[in-house]
């Protein structure tokens, strides 16, 4: 067992891993081994999955590209192949051939995304269906960018029942829609079609694609600090994360403090210690 520094100080000791909620995707910005190993050193503990973006390891050697996932499995963290991938590889008619190639290397997740083009369907879901087969985990991509109207929770269901039905593993809320609800502080609204929607889906299967403190806090703070985050974040992000998880940093109001003070009658009042 870890023996944490200032155990004697009460926090909440958040969830270790492997686990199967709290997760926490991150982008991997292309690094090499030896920076890649100091940056796992102080993050893995608090990190689930990196991304290699866009089609960025087709430009490396493929040894540096299995090393690299090599080195994240060694410390517990699962890669993911973007969304960019399957695009191409389906305009290309090779699909089979990625998602094999992926399987091979030591990829754990594959994300099914067609914000460029218009894949059929069928598709969709015959991918998600052939990750399954290989045992790998798979993450589709649902919401509007720019969303100019409230969410309609009937279309939305429409849109991401099936893809549950096949064996999704996981649902990414695109950021506008995030967006959009926090800016109507849909938190606060029981009834409201995205909560309802995250409801439907199941909170462990939706990632918030969220990447700024107010966002994340407003995530964390909604739906809870076991809710998912990512997948685009920046991979220096985690470590701001996972103290926001806690209720720790000036974006959570130190919500950490509150079991042992009270707060003033005004939000610039220096909080008071609660006496027995």
């Amino acid at each position: 067992m870890v023996k944490y520094a200032y155990d004697f100080l009460e926090l909440d000791e958040g969830i270790p891993k492997p686990r199967d909620v709290g997760l926490t995707f991150v982008r991997d910005p292309g690094m090499g081994v030896s920076e890649q190993r100091i940056y796992l050193e102080g993050a893995a503990q608090f990190l689930d999955y990196v991304k290699f973006r866009n089609v960025t390891p087709r430009l490396f050697p493929e040894q540096l590209v299995k090393d690299k996932i090599n080195l994240y499995r060694e410390f517990d963290v699962g890669v993911m192949s973007g969304g960019m991938f399957f695009q191409f590889s389906w305009l290309q008619h090779k699909v089979d051939q990625y998602f094999d190639y992926i399987a091979d290397i030591g990829y754990a997740i594959a994300e099914i995304n067609f914000g460029l083009t218009d894949i059929p369907r069928d598709d969709i879901l015959k991918a998600i269906q052939r990750l399954n087969q290989l045992e790998l985990k798979s993450i589709f991509e649902w919401g509007r960018k720019y969303p100019t109207r409230d969410l309609d929770l009937d279309e939305a269901w429409d849109e991401l029942s099936d893809v549950l039905e096949v064996g999704v593993d996981y649902v990414v809320f695109e950021q506008g829609e995030l967006e959009w609800a926090i800016d109507r502080d849909a938190g606060k609204k029981s009834d409201d079609p995205l909560v309802e929607l995250v409801n439907r889906v199941g909170k462990e299967k939706v990632v918030f694609e969220v990447n700024k403190d107010p966002h994340i806090d407003w995530v964390i703070s909604t739906f809870g600090p076991d809710a998912n985050l990512g997948p685009n974040l920046g991979h220096n992000q985690v470590l701001w994360i996972e103290p926001m998880r806690r209720g720790l940093g000036r974006a959570t109001s130190y919500r950490a403090l509150d079991k042992w003070t009270v707060r003033g009658n005004s939000t610039d009042d220096l909080r008071k210690r609660k006496e027995p």
